[in-house]
């Protein structure tokens, strides 16, 4: 499920609704994204989940979950019927359609082969972060600085000399 950081600071969804009604809305698009017909929140293909059950599943009170499917239905964000809750646009919510505004997809991009020095401090870094927590289970503590110091010193010994 994807969410991008400009349209959900700055679209409409945050000016229209209130922290609690996002909530339910990003609850709704994980349920839609799960379900077996994408985009449908529903039990199976002709039953719909039960208001009350959709509430305690999310840890809502019933009257919030009620108030959001009332307030989505007339934004057009949802319609309700027999067979559930259809997230409409939900290819639009779920970033199905992978174009982003005026920016290449990422596996579209061309990245140059990482430089010999950039592969050393990649391996470096996840050298020291697995010793640094072997290190700490050892202990049963967090490391000191002292420590830590000379963790580094001696995983960067091993790496670069």
């Amino acid at each position: 499920m994807k969410l991008y950081s400009r349209e959900w600071l700055q679209g409409s969804l945050r000016v229209q609704n209130d922290a609690a009604e996002r909530g339910v809305w990003t609850d709704f698009l994980a349920l839609g994204n799960e379900s077996r017909n994408r985009g449908v929140i529903q039990a199976n293909d002709e039953t719909p989940y039960p208001h009350h059950y959709l509430a305690a599943l999310l840890n809502i009170p019933l009257e919030l979950l009620d108030h959001c499917i009332k307030k989505f239905t007339e934004q057009d964000r949802i319609a309700e019927n027999s067979h559930g809750i259809l997230i409409t646009n939900f290819s639009y919510w779920q970033g199905l359609d992978t174009r982003r505004r005026g920016r290449p997809s990422k596996q579209s991009r061309e990245r140059p082969e990482p430089t010999e020095e950039q592969k050393l401090t990649t391996v470096y870094q996840n050298r020291l972060a697995v010793a640094k927590m072997e290190k700490k289970q050892e202990l049963g503590r967090p490391l000191t600085a002292k420590e830590s110091v000379e963790l580094r010193e001696k995983i960067r010994g091993e790496i670069y000399e």
